[in-house]
């Protein structure tokens, strides 16, 4: 560079000075906007990372001043709200969330307060039609000026959705499981699975028994007309295995599936024909989870959960926690099976053990007794409350006051018994009874059973027995020692004898009304009396029976009182005269001292009327109905009336025979009558 012309040298030297200190000041400005602009680069790069971090955090951070405006926006943020960052940053709380004024209150709360409000949970609804409610916890930041005036609020939010998703599905499967636990009926148990599942997991709810109780269904549904049509539906269209359905795969994968959506053309492929197809446009599920209820690999219902008007949807959190509840479900649907079958069986052992005719006592190892059955109040006389008190072994029951018949600490080392004993009622008396006792091993310790049965009357039909061999001994004795007298005395006087051969047949006859009279008893018992019936005259019968028995006692007047010469009818003669004989022979033990004896016969319409009367000692009323029995003898005044005991007996099953009825009245030391009627002709 020169110096224009005409410059001096010192005015040149101070231009070039001044030149050379402009170049170093511009040189010292570049330096400086290089570092300036290094240092913006270096701030924007910083800004972009933290802008950067900013948007990349899991919490939604938000800006809002005093007016309300979004002035600071992060993705996450952004995403919460459903809307694109240029759509919120610069906007109105209001323009934000036209429809959510709970949202914009919220913030305009904070702005207003001194302090802030607390954190908030607040809910948002889902971002898509279908989709489930988001949950959020709001925190609240006030930016103040350094006067302290509020400035704006800052707005953190955190979704929880999950977490609470999470502690809810665990507070729904404890009360779950407190409710299916809660009651072990079968019925209950259904009911209250499809009550857990609506409307918590599902607008509407089906369970099909498919073992067991095949066929069996319970339904829920937000809707009682929905609840109605899946009942409708199911009645209509039962389960079927082998029908086109979702269910088909589920019974051969026996796995979860969750169905198409059953609008529009789906239906067609859920639909068996079209009233089935009808029924489920009606019913109108749009989403649909069919789950196996699975119990030791085996599948026995199936759980069908469908959304309707909720217009929720089945997503993986909601089928898992619908897959808990199903596992829930069939462990309960086992248990109250089980239940219910020990119900039954308890119900039959029940009515086995309260029905049986013997009696049983249920005794512990410690000789309490546990149970008794009605048979066993009614053997002692004691009540079940009372019985209960009892302690095996202590003697109260057993007829000798001491327990040691048979000793319970013996039965309780061999584990069984059977014997008869003998136990004292609570009246004092005392019956004899066949016990048998076998313990059984049960989980909560051993019990014994002891059945027992009245033998009375098998003791007393052995002592009837006894005493009937005894009689016929006795009674065929005597004859057989005359017989074998007079045969004796004929052959050693080598001579014939008239009267001996007459006392031979006498007593011959004896032995042989014996021996009839067993056979009649013997056909009675078997239901085997054949009747020879005839027209014959009654009247005739009686006037013959009258006279036999007239040679048997000159102490005795026996008459014939009648109003007719005959009276016919169909009857077995020999019979007849036999049932004569025996009452007449009857009358005759019954007035030892003699007296009169009437047989007053009458007719009626249709019968003829027989009564027999004595003048003697009478019948105890106490032997009164035992009168008729096989081998019973009356025992009067210490003495038994000699005889079989089969007189009467025979004579009521020959009448009876023939269609009559026999009655006898009687007392003491006024004699007795003996009354009965026979049909004159037979129905047969």
């Amino acid at each position: 560079m020169t110096a224009p012309p005409g410059t001096s040298d010192s005015e040149r030297d101070r231009l070039l000075q001044r030149i050379t200190e402009l170049e170093s000041q511009l040189a010292a400005t570049t330096t400086a906007r290089d570092a300036a602009q290094a240092k913006l680069d270096r701030h924007d790069e910083q800004w972009a990372v933290y802008l950067e971090l900013f948007h990349s955090i899991p919490v939604g951070i938000v800006y809002v001043d005093r007016e309300s405006i979004v002035r600071l926006c992060n993705r996450a943020a952004a995403g919460f709200i459903g809307r694109q960052l240029d759509e919120i940053i610069n906007s109105h709380l209001h323009d934000i969330f036209p429809t959510n004024a709970e949202a914009w209150s919220l913030v305009e709360r904070a702005l207003d307060s001194a302090e802030g409000i607390p954190v908030q949970q607040f809910r948002m609804p889902g971002n898509h039609p279908g989709s489930w409610p988001r949950d959020y916890l709001i925190a609240f930041l006030l930016d103040r000026a350094p006067d302290g005036t509020t400035r704006g609020v800052y707005v953190t939010s955190q979704e929880v959705t999950e977490l609470l998703q999470t502690q809810d599905a665990l507070t729904f499967l404890t009360d779950a499981s407190t409710q299916l636990g809660g009651s072990i009926d079968y019925d209950e148990t259904l009911q209250t699975a499809v009550d857990l599942a609506v409307p918590r997991l599902a607008d509407l709810c089906m369970i099909d028994i498919v073992a067991g109780d095949v066929g069996r269904v319970v339904a829920r549904a937000v809707d009682p007309e929905r609840e109605r049509l899946l009942y409708e539906v199911r009645q209509h269209y039962p389960f079927d295995p082998n029908a086109n359905a979702p269910w088909t795969r589920l019974v051969r994968e026996q796995g979860p599936i969750l169905a198409p959506e059953a609008d529009g053309g789906q239906v067609a492929t859920l639909a068996r024909d079209e009233g089935h197809a009808e029924y489920l446009r009606r019913i109108a599920a749009r989403s649909t989870l069919f789950l196996p209820l699975m119990a030791d690999g085996e599948m026995i219902g199936i759980l069908s959960l469908g959304m309707a008007e909720s217009g929720r949807r089945f997503g993986p959190a909601e089928q898992r926690l619908a897959a808990e509840l199903a596992r829930r479900v069939a462990t309960s649907i086992v248990n109250a099976t089980i239940y219910r079958d020990a119900q039954s069986a308890e119900a039959r052992y029940r009515g086995l053990f309260e029905g049986a005719a013997d009696a049983i006592v249920v005794v512990d190892n410690e000789g309490t007794y546990i149970d008794v059955n009605p048979a066993m109040s009614a053997l002692t006389g004691y009540s079940r409350d009372e019985l209960l008190t009892i302690r095996a072994g202590d003697g109260q029951l057993t007829a000798n006051g001491d327990g040691s018949k048979p000793q319970f600490d013996e039965i309780r080392r061999a584990g069984a018994f059977r014997g008869e004993m003998e136990l004292r009622r609570k009246d004092g008396s005392v019956v004899p009874v066949e016990s048998v006792i076998r313990s059984v091993a049960l989980p909560d310790g051993t019990v014994f059973i002891n059945m027992m049965r009245d033998i009375s009357r098998r003791r007393e039909l052995e002592r009837l027995q006894r005493d009937f061999m005894a009689i016929v001994s006795h009674e065929l004795k005597g004859p057989l020692t005359s017989i074998k007298g007079f045969g004796q005395i004929m052959l050693r006087q080598g001579t014939f004898s008239e009267r001996a051969v007459d006392s031979i047949l006498l007593q011959a006859g004896q032995i042989e009304r014996l021996i009839n009279d067993m056979f009649h008893a013997a056909q009675s018992d078997t239901d085997r009396l054949e009747l020879w019936r005839n027209e014959v005259n009654l009247i005739e019968i009686a006037d013959t029976a009258v006279d036999q028995a007239r040679a048997t006692s000159a102490s005795h007047t026996i008459r014939l009182d009648t109003a007719s010469p005959e009276i016919i009818g169909e009857w077995d003669r020999e019979r007849l005269v036999q049932v004569f004989s025996n009452l007449l022979s009857n009358a005759i033990k019954y007035s030892p001292e003699g007296g009169e004896i009437v047989v007053s016969i009458r007719q009626s319409e249709h019968d003829a009327q027989v009564s027999i009367s004595d003048q003697g000692i009478g019948i105890p009323a106490a032997a009164m109905p035992r009168l008729f029995e096989r081998f019973y003898r009356v025992e009067e005044a210490g003495r038994t009336i000699k005889g079989l005991g089969l007189g009467l007996y025979i004579t009521r099953s020959l009448i009876e025979a023939h269609g009559g009825r026999i009655t006898v009245s009687s007392e003491a030391n006024r004699g007795t009558t003996f009354t009965f009627t026979l049909p004159c002709y037979s129905n047969a």
